[in-house]
């Protein structure tokens, strides 16, 4: 159902597939809202691409049902770690988890400060991204309100009238305020049916092979990859003989995921050697700034395809060794991007991605670990902030060691020592969006 799909696959398959499209006929249109950071000396703007796309009714009613003054506030801080989670969809677990965080998000948290230094401007950063998602999904105060426990309604109703007057009162300081901690970098409200089961790509089951055909037809389309003919379920799986039972692998399972890398690497390095001369995707601003914008929209695709491969964690290094192989391909026939080009490609993969308490770093290790292997320049503004999230953030500095601040943190601080230890070759980019 086109609800179900993300936004960049939706408007993907726009021109191809007009069952996707609303009444008028047009893609959903995706904005950048700048949220924090502004003009800020030694880091970017904090930016929130968000887009509105309500639910259909009858979903909206239905999670109303469910949780109809049923949500209390989240207790464990330890599963949530202030993050809220508005980028793996609409489902009755994530709609209960940003309630219950939202209710935790009270002046007197004595958590928030041990997670924050700076507590109070990151409690209303965390709480504009609660807003957003619910906004863009549809739901009313109204609603959400009514979703609540009834011993918890009237401080629900104080935080929510609170945060807006606080957005009102100092949106232009909000701007300027420093980000104390990682935050989500854009709002997915797709609905999400837990009822359904979770397949994996590239396994050996006719449910699996139907799904990676869909996945890897719609790449092809978006990145019109013409050297790579369309798959069906049956080039990924077959049965071996009417009088067997089971699945073996089909004609084209193995080796389908370094294929796609490949030729999505080559298509882009193509388009990045045309941003050289055109300055599209990447826009030369002033300052050694950039907007990265269109590209941040051309690889969102990616990121969506990369979640369904965390399944089976080794696809994530064959994603990454394949499609930053091709992209350095020196003996393709289009000219190699400029350096400032590669270092865009990564700091988008670092927005999209980002190094959160949910993915531990792992996309960003095996992209920083592909880079140095291709020896590809990376931003040095993109390596601060990976420093930044390492020391201040998820551990702290202990004379030649960095020692993570809680026992939860201790996997993503050994991902960050090994992405710093790549000692990456830093060249002179800075991202920052123009809408």
């Amino acid at each position: 159902a086109p609800e179900t799909l993300p936004v960049g696959v939706y408007n993907t398959l726009a021109s191809q597939a007009p069952w996707v499209h609303s009444a008028e006929g047009s893609a959903i249109q995706v904005h950048t809202l700048l949220v924090g950071q502004e003009d800020n000396p030694h880091f970017p703007p904090y930016c929130l691409r968000w887009h509105a796309r309500a639910l259909p009714p009858v979903l909206r009613e239905r999670m109303l049902r469910k949780c109809h003054e049923g949500i209390g506030p989240l207790t464990d801080t330890c599963e949530h770690n202030f993050y809220p989670r508005v980028t793996a969809g609409v489902s009755e677990q994530t709609f209960r988890f940003n309630i219950g965080l939202f209710l935790i998000l009270t002046k007197d948290s004595t958590d928030l400060q041990t997670y924050f230094n700076g507590a109070e401007q990151q409690r209303c950063f965390i709480a504009a991204c609660i807003m957003c998602w619910f906004k863009a999904a549809g739901f009313s105060f109204e609603e959400l309100h009514g979703c609540v426990q009834q011993d918890c309604q009237k401080s629900f109703a104080r935080l929510w009238k609170g945060f807006l007057e606080a957005f009102k009162s100092t949106l232009g300081s909000l701007r300027k305020h420093y980000v104390r901690g990682p935050l989500p970098n854009f709002v997915d409200v797709r609905w999400v049916d837990e009822g359904a089961a979770d397949v994996p790509i590239f396994a050996r089951t006719r449910d699996s092979a139907v799904l990676t055909a869909q996945w890897l037809n719609m790449l092809i389309v978006h990145f019109d990859l013409q050297d790579l003919e369309p798959f069906t379920p049956d080039d990924l799986v077959k049965a071996p003989d009417p009088t067997r039972g089971g699945l073996v692998a089909g004609p084209r399972l193995e080796g389908a995921l370094q294929k796609i890398c490949r030729s999505v690497g080559y298509v882009l390095r193509l388009e990045l050697s045309t941003d050289s001369r055109a300055k599209v995707m990447v826009v030369p601003l002033s300052d050694g700034k950039y907007d990265t914008q269109k590209l941040v929209t051309k690889l969102g695709v990616l990121t969506d395809f990369i979640t369904k491969l965390r399944a089976t964690p080794s696809n994530i290094g064959t994603f990454f060794t394949e499609l930053v192989r091709a992209l350095a391909n020196e003996e393709e026939k289009s000219p190699r991007p400029s350096e400032a080009l590669f270092a865009a490609f990564f700091d988008t993969f670092f927005l999209l991605l980002g190094l959160t308490s949910e993915n531990e770093g792992l996309e960003m290790q095996e992209l920083a670990s592909a880079y140095h292997d291709n020896d590809l320049p990376v931003s040095t503004q993109t390596c601060k902030e990976i420093a930044w999230l390492h020391e201040n953030y998820y551990g702290r500095r202990k004379n030649d060691t960095i020692e993570p601040i809680l026992p939860a943190f201790k996997v993503i601080c050994e991902r960050l020592d090994r992405i710093r230890s790549f000692e990456a070759r830093c060249i002179h980019f800075q991202r920052h969006f123009t809408e």
